[in-house]
């Protein structure tokens, strides 16, 4: 059946279709157009201009598709190329899977160039080292070893074992850090999280922020909840919410509120607006513009109340 197909090699078959050629041994072509099958044992359904050169490799049918690896699969699609050993792509268009065992089910532009990368679908998305993948999303980047992101737009996993859930412009550079979602994150210290939010950082290993706008964890362990471009400076510190809180004593806390700071180590300020705590061990349950400056001294609320001892106030009033 068909019209002007050729087999110029031992043991070929063409079912049907036309300007078919298959030029080695033991392959197959079952049927359209212009179909090539130049590696041995290889196969073609359908489709017009398919291009098969790989050992025992396979292509379903579509248009334009080139499986050039052995064993390598195309189920369908457009311009998709399988180029290495066991590479796989299921459907979509323009399509790359070079990288051995690579794996792409779906999409657009696609590129699983690591060895067993994975990209499920999605559009323009780049598996480029050993065992990354991505589910979905466009324009997504996981560039290292086991690296994974889920979906969203421009996020690029670039270190070991990170991910990224979702998002837009998220960026993972410190090993095993974690993005949950929002936009323009960047989680650059190992072992780092940021839940969500806009433009937060974490800096520091084992530092976390759970949402907010562009807020800091710079030390080791430290911790930011919420709020925005607060700052936990060094190791341990915490600042569960607010605006423009800075706890930069060691092991320090700042609960909410605005504009507060915590110099001292294990110093903390529960609240209110402008307050100090210098000393170590100091305290500010809350108020305005209150500085507690030298250890164990403690301002329960006020305002302009200062405590340079190691003393106590619970001044309510000015002074």
């Amino acid at each position: 059946n068909g019209y002007n197909n050729s087999v110029n090699a031992s043991y070929g078959t063409i079912v049907g279709g036309g300007n078919n050629l298959i030029s080695n041994d033991f392959s197959f072509i079952g049927n359209g157009v212009a179909n090539i099958t130049s590696g041995r044992y290889s196969f073609i359904g359908n489709g017009y201009n398919n291009s098969v050169a790989g050992y025992a490799s396979f292509i379903g049918g579509g248009v334009g598709n080139i499986a050039s690896g052995i064993g390598s699969f195309i189920g369908n699609g457009t311009g998709n190329t399988t180029s290495s050993i066991l590479s796989f792509v299921g459907n979509g268009s323009g399509n790359t899977a070079s990288g051995a065992g690579s794996f792409i089910g779906n999409g657009t532009g696609n590129t699983a160039s690591g060895i067993h990368s994975i990209i499920v679908g999605g559009r323009l998305n780049s598996a480029t080292t050993s065992y990354s993948s991505i589910v979905g999303g466009s324009n997504n980047l996981a560039s290292s070893p086991w690296s994974f992101i889920g979906g969203g737009f421009k996020n690029s996993a670039t270190t070991s074992y990170s991910s990224i859930v979702g998002g837009k412009n998220n960026i993972t550079s410190g090993a095993m850090s974690f993005v949950g979602s929002g936009s323009g994150n960047t989680a650059s210290g190992n072992y780092s999280v940021i839940g969500g939010g806009k433009q937060n950082k974490t800096i520091g290993y084992y530092s976390s922020i759970v949402g907010g706008r562009q807020n800091q964890a710079i030390g080791y362990y430290s911790f930011i909840g919420s709020g925005s471009y607060n700052t936990a400076r060094t190791d341990y510190t915490t600042v569960v919410g607010g605006a423009y809180n800075f706890a930069y004593g060691q092991n320090s806390f700042i609960g909410s509120g605005s504009y507060n700071q915590t110099n001292g180590m294990f110093s903390s300020i529960v609240s209110g607006q402008r307050n100090f705590a210098d000393g170590p061990n100091s305290f500010i349950g809350s108020g305005y513009r209150n500085s507690a400056t030298t250890s164990y001294s403690s301002i329960v609320g006020g305002k302009y109340n200062l405590v340079s001892g190691n003393s106590y106030s619970n001044n309510t009033s000015s002074s």
